[in-house]
């Protein structure tokens, strides 16, 4: 099971590089043994839409904050 942190950063990968998938892997050498693990992450356009509406958010957010500060003398 992949932590849906890791699925998220995958999905703002792909949707940077516009890729179609993604590899999750996880590698370790224990008592001198290699060991790995891979998992192909397919795109989610779902996600990605939802990815993309809140970058829109946070975007809003910060361009008032932004607008805030520079408008209030004090600072």
């Amino acid at each position: 099971v992949i932590d849906k942190g890791y699925l998220d950063q995958m999905q703002m990968q792909m949707l940077c590089t516009n890729s179609k998938r993604c590899y999750f892997f996880n590698y370790i050498i224990f008592k001198g043994r290699e060991m790995w693990h891979e998992i192909i992450i397919d795109r989610d356009e779902e996600r990605i839409e939802l990815i993309k509406k809140r970058i829109e958010e946070a975007t809003k957010l910060r361009d008032e904050f932004v607008s805030y500060l520079t408008s209030n003398q004090q600072f």
